[in-house]
């Protein structure tokens, strides 16, 4: 498979001088300042009410702390389903059962967790004046 097609899941190929590594959840660029996620203490709390989001929400820490993303669209070379709402990006956790909602300052290589919902407490929209400035 080619690598500079996104395809290579699993490996390390060096791409125009860059070395980057592709994993089961899409294409993480490397040497680069990896991003760092605010706070991780919000998912290890979900997690401890939400059991069945631990997993999901550890792979997506660990593909986002290994991410280097300029923009929505790496964004969603990773997390296909990952949307912009306000200045706010959603993250679909374990299918559709949980969402992420996030601020992403991708100058700075900062991921700021706002909240982490079951999908009903999502639907109620309370989170969006969060997003809204």
């Amino acid at each position: 498979m080619k690598a500079a097609e996104g395809r290579c899941r699993g490996k390390a190929v060096a791409q125009s001088g860059e070395l980057i590594f592709y994993s089961r959840l899409g294409r993480i660029a490397a040497g680069a300042e990896r991003l760092h996620v605010i706070s991780r203490k919000a998912l290890r709390e979900f997690a401890r009410k939400h059991t069945q989001a631990a997993q999901p929400l550890e792979e997506w820490y660990r593909t986002a702390k290994r991410a280097k993303w300029r923009n929505l669209s790496e964004v969603r070379a990773s997390f296909p389903h990952a949307d912009l709402v306000g200045t706010c990006t959603v993250f679909n956790i374990k299918g559709n059962s949980y969402r992420l909602i996030a601020r992403i300052g991708y100058r700075k290589q900062r991921v700021y967790i706002r909240r982490v919902l079951t999908h009903a407490e999502y639907d109620k929209g309370g989170w969006k004046s969060e997003c809204s400035d």
